[in-house]
């Protein structure tokens, strides 16, 4: 969702602005100022300290994290981390939900950084996306070899491709963006999902005439089948209710943004169906209290966060968005 500078800001509104909660209470959990993954003690610790109920581990697919990125803030190079090390090495601090992770979805929106092979792995999918902040400098080499990996079966998903405003004037150049959105339509399928970035800037709170533009172009260019996802999806009831009604295959992708979320977000987001709730990380970006880098081993706390908000048991929420995911990203 987010460019190499610049994490994106939530929309607010004035006076219902919900704070990010300390810790997020679910019975029988442990506090935040209790240990998560205990330690190690001989009996007679045991004996003179209370017990930590240790947690399960809860299965994850992150739907939407940046592997090239994370790299180069790392280390400088978009291809020294691999998946691998940056899972065991960066964790700046335990997850306070312990995930197992099932798979994950890599994002490539950066032509200067797009694998020069496509790596297939039956456990982390690919995306091939152009994102939006960078429509105003690609070259049309940049375009042609796009287009020629959304041909590639590697490919699972085309994106983040989308709308966004929030750039100087001068670079925005919606008319390119959208242009480039029409071009798309003409080479994917209905099975193929297609990740959209949309972000507007202050004056449109919920980037509601984003989302209505790049709506507009799809209905009368795509099958009602088309598989969409609303990455970092951050609006209202209505942008839901005209996005299902035109396309029911699409699904809403929530971030650990939705601690940000005001009361008119909280009702949206629980007006969506379990079945298209993604989990998304947008690692590197949209890093959790008490750590820098953002990484998929954090995705269990943005599931219980939806759970919290829901009124959606973790279970369900969590096997719902897993499952979800591995249905769509194949």
């Amino acid at each position: 969702m987010d460019d190499e500078t610049n994490d994106r800001e939530p929309p607010t509104v004035k006076g219902t602005l919900v704070e990010s909660d300390r810790r997020i209470v679910v019975c029988n959990r442990a506090t935040s100022d209790e240990p998560i993954i205990p330690v190690n003690k001989s009996k007679q610790e045991h004996s003179s300290e209370p017990r930590v109920q240790k947690r399960s581990f809860l299965d994850v697919f992150d739907s939407h994290f940046h592997l090239d990125r994370a790299s180069t803030r790392i280390s400088g190079n978009p291809t020294a981390i691999t998946i691998e090390r940056w899972l065991g090495e960066q964790m700046e601090r335990p997850p306070v939900v312990p995930v197992n992770i099932k798979g994950g979805l890599l994002i490539f929106c950066d032509p200067e950084t797009y694998p020069e092979i496509v790596p297939f792995d039956s456990k982390w999918k690919v995306a091939i996306g152009l994102h939006p902040k960078k429509i105003y400098e690609a070259s049309p080499q940049s375009v042609g070899r796009f287009f020629e990996y959304v041909t590639n079966s590697r490919v699972s998903a085309v994106g983040e491709v989308g709308l966004d405003s929030s750039m100087n004037p001068g670079r925005a150049n919606l008319d390119r963006q959208e242009q480039f959105l029409k071009e798309i339509t003409e080479w994917i399928k209905p099975t193929m999902p297609l990740i959209l970035h949309i972000r507007s800037n202050r004056q449109d709170t919920y980037s509601k005439n984003l989302y209505y533009r790049a709506l507009q172009i799809f209905k009368h260019r795509c099958h009602p089948d088309q598989i969409f996802i609303l990455h970092c999806f951050t609006s209202d009831k209505e942008t839901i209710t005209s996005w299902l009604s035109n396309f029911r295959n699409t699904y809403f992708g929530f971030t650990h943004l939705i601690t940000k979320f005001n009361q008119q977000q909280i009702q949206a987001l629980r007006y969506i169906p379990v079945n298209r709730l993604l989990a998304e990380t947008d690692a590197p970006y949209m890093p959790q209290r008490g750590i820098r880098i953002n990484t998929p081993i954090y995705a269990g706390e943005v599931v219980e966060k939806l759970v919290t908000l829901s009124y959606v048991d973790l279970q369900t929420l969590a096997s719902a968005t897993l499952g979800n995911a591995m249905e769509i990203f194949k």
